[in-house]
């Protein structure tokens, strides 16, 4: 199997070395429900700050997670 993580299907490949490939997604188009512990790679991201709350309009790709009531971000 090919391809980036489907955050849909929870569908994953497990390139060389361990990478897991993952397709970033618009702020807008995150999960309407998401679960606590979620992660996600945000493209288009107000802040780059670890920690703050994110929110979309921005040009920064972030690595997110959901901490059960605000995305966050955990790594640029």
């Amino acid at each position: 199997m090919s391809g980036p993580l489907n955050l849909t299907t929870g569908v994953a490949y497990i390139g060389p070395n361990g990478v897991i490939p993952v397709t970033g997604v618009a702020f807008a188009d995150l999960p309407a429900a998401p679960v606590t512990g979620m992660v996600a790679v945000v493209t288009n991201s107000n802040t780059v700050t670890w920690g703050a709350t994110i929110a979309g309009g921005g040009a920064n790709i972030v690595l997110a997670f959901y901490n059960g009531t605000n995305w966050t971000v955990a790594g640029k």
